[in-house]
């Protein structure tokens, strides 16, 4: 199966508003997390819904730091998926 798509990757802020997060299973739980797994942000997509545009906040509205982060996608049917993005605040 293939991996998660995400673009752009680096993720640049200001420069990109959002990064695409897709080839998920619809309906999936997106999770955002720090390289050491401290969970920034949750996202649970609708059972129609595939892809999510990310705008680089946490879930306090906060924008991220410059880091890589972890991206997983968990589906009760579907395997679960991971992949990385990089972060990149001027």
């Amino acid at each position: 199966k293939e991996s998660i798509y995400i673009s752009p990757n680096p993720f640049i802020v200001p420069d990109n508003e959002f990064v695409t997060i897709k080839n998920i299973p619809s309906g999936s739980t997106i999770q955002i997390m720090t390289i050491t797994g401290m969970l920034i942000n949750k996202i649970k997509l609708e059972p129609e819904y595939s892809q999510y545009l990310w705008d680089g906040r946490n879930d306090k509205g906060e924008v991220v730091g410059t880091a890589v982060y972890l991206v997983s996608a968990h589906h009760p049917t579907e395997p679960n998926m991971v992949s990385k993005i990089a972060v990149i605040r001027k």
